[in-house]
């Protein structure tokens, strides 16, 4: 391709403190149509994102300064930028890098090295996204001067539910692999080297109080970090969740009051209905966001969890005693409650917020039952 013959495809700002990185990944863009900038200095990309916004970003995460993680995580909390896909293309490759990715709001990582077809398709399909969220938004303001498009936007709502319904069965099929390759996997291995870790224990003279004191010490670690991954497991996709969202719930309760004291006390009156997965999941992920913003920000001595069935809906309510706020004023960060609602909305149910000052908070999901959604409980 000559210099003037610039690709005029969506523009990509790429970030990499490494030069030769920075140059394969401009040349593989350019090659395929896209228009990329390439810069080494967090600083200076971010004063040019909030410039001029690129369609999408590809960043580094390791670099001087300012790594990447922060990076994206101020381009999150700019408006110019907030909306425009982020990629994480780095040599960390550990689950927790991966999950600290997710929460400061990128949309996909890439573990180098990668594959020239990984990484086109990865920023093809967020650009698609990504269009196809400008798209719906354009329809979403036509809408106001034409009444005739109103059933196409409600079909793209419904579309892009859909689209956020699949990824987020995605996004969880992921979390069950990795936490079972950890416990499953990883999990083997820990165990199997604190039983050869025993054995040599036990193989040792006694009077070798040095070597003894080593290895008391090596176990110790070992017992530290089979704990650790079990943690880290249960954190993805904890195990009582394959059983059913009941003792799902049973084991967040626990977990809530053990990490912080505060009590968490479960009634359930929905006993004799066994939902399916994609139910149960979420049901369990919406007591999990509402237990986290009340551990953050509530400063609460008592919750309550409650699950009970009403004919054809199954409700869900999170009540504790903390200061509370008023729900009547607008929160506009509040992306947790975003996140709920968008959860809720994606089975058809409701979700509401009832608090006041010094009053405690109820967050209450209601969620519609079909056919569908139970699973029939075993004949004894």
């Amino acid at each position: 391709m000559s210099h003037d013959d610039k690709p005029s495809g969506p523009r990509i700002l790429v970030v990499d403190d490494t030069l030769a990185n920075l140059r394969v990944l401009t040349m593989l863009l350019e090659a395929a149509g896209y228009s990329v900038r390439g810069l080494q200095v967090p600083e200076q990309a971010l004063h040019a994102a909030l410039s001029d916004p690129p369609a999408l970003f590809l960043l580094d995460v390791r670099m001087p300064g300012m790594d990447g993680f922060e990076l994206c995580r101020r381009l999150k909390a700019d408006d110019r930028t907030r909306a425009v896909p982020v990629i994480f293309v780095s040599a960390l490759s550990e689950t927790s890098d991966r999950v600290r990715g997710y929460e400061v709001g990128a949309a996909d990582f890439i573990s180098k090295p990668f594959e020239r077809g990984e990484i086109l398709a990865r920023v093809g399909t967020h650009l698609a996204l990504r269009q196809a969220r400008d798209e719906l938004e354009r329809r979403a303001s036509e809408r106001k001067i034409r009444l005739l498009a109103e059933n196409s936007l409600e079909e793209s709502n419904a579309q892009l539910r859909g689209l956020a319904a699949q990824m987020d069965v995605v996004r969880e099929e992921e979390r069950r692999r990795l936490a079972r390759d950890m416990h499953d996997e990883l999990g083997q291995y820990l165990t199997a080297l604190r039983m050869g870790v025993s054995v040599m224990r036990m193989q040792l003279s006694e009077d070798d109080s040095q070597t003894q004191t080593q290895v008391r010490n090596l176990t110790g670690l070992v017992d530290k970090t089979i704990e650790v991954v079990r943690n880290l497991a249960a954190s993805l996709r904890p195990a009582p969740l394959e059983i059913g969202a009941i003792s799902a719930l049973e084991w967040l309760a626990d977990e809530f009051f053990t990490n912080t004291g505060v009590h968490c006390q479960l009634d359930v009156t929905a006993q004799n209905v066994v939902l399916d997965d994609t139910c149960s999941t979420a049901i369990f992920r919406l007591a999990q966001e509402s237990l986290t913003n009340v551990a953050r920000h509530a400063k609460a001595s008592q919750v309550v969890i409650a699950l009970k069935r009403e004919a054809s809906t199954v409700i869900l309510e999170i009540k504790d005693n903390g200061h509370g706020f008023n729900a009547a004023e607008p929160r506009p960060k509040s992306f947790g409650l975003v996140g709920m609602r968008e959860r809720t909305n994606i089975l058809g149910g409701q979700l509401t917020v009832r608090s006041e000052p010094n009053g405690g908070t109820t967050v209450r999901a209601s969620i519609p039952i079909s056919a569908s959604m139970l699973i029939p409980e075993k004949v004894q």
